[in-house]
């Protein structure tokens, strides 16, 4: 006798996107869950599918620019070097009764 392994269900991003699509269209109330229903799906798969659409929306929309980075995110970045570390133990150490 064999025994089928149950496999998790991997969705393409077409499919993801044709989804998202008939998803978007529904506008009666119930329409979204007969959807789910009909295409075995969680609400959860919807929510993070539209958040992963629209981080990759924002991303592509944004330009990055190349090359090194500018003086003035670099003199923005907080520096830690040892001897602001080793005074701020200090003081945290003085501070304790």
């Amino acid at each position: 006798m064999v025994v089928a392994l149950a496999q998790r269900r991997k969705f393409c991003a077409a499919e993801k996107h044709r989804i998202l699509n008939l998803a978007d269209d529904c506008t009666d109330p119930g329409d979204i869950g007969a959807l789910l229903r009909r295409e075995g799906i969680y609400s959860s798969h919807l929510a993070s599918w539209r958040k992963h659409h629209k981080t990759s929306e924002l991303a592509m929309a944004a330009e990055q620019k190349r090359g090194p980075k500018t003086k003035l995110a670099t003199a923005m970045k907080p520096k830690a070097n040892s001897t602001t570390t080793k005074a701020a133990f200090k003081a945290m150490a003085m501070a304790r009764p």
